[in-house]
């Protein structure tokens, strides 16, 4: 089958929306809430071998469900391979419409 031209640009924006946030998967966190509350809590929670609530960090009483993916990652010692993970769920996010398309 041949493409259109919407077809072929909507590839092309994939393309470099899949390497843009490849290139920030593979890059060190450095952003705040990351740190902080996405990587920063299941650390702490790694370092005391327990989990419990942070008295200095309010966010720590969230809920937290992708952050428990997180701290298995964190026991490997790759703050990349949790971005990874993130990667992983955007790139089923962008291909989910191409299967109800």
């Amino acid at each position: 089958t041949s493409f259109g031209m919407t077809e072929k640009l909507l590839i092309v924006i994939f393309i470099i929306a899949v390497f843009y946030n490849l290139f920030g998967a593979l890059s060190p966190e450095t952003f705040y809430d990351s740190m902080f509350y996405h990587l920063g809590v299941p650390l702490q929670w790694i370092l005391n071998n327990k989990i419990f609530v942070l008295p200095y960090n309010v966010s720590s009483n969230l809920p937290f469900n992708i952050q428990m993916f997180f701290m298995w990652v964190l026991l490997l010692d790759s703050s990349i391979f949790a971005n990874l993970i993130i990667f992983f769920f955007f790139i089923i996010i962008l291909y989910f419409p191409l299967i109800i398309y």
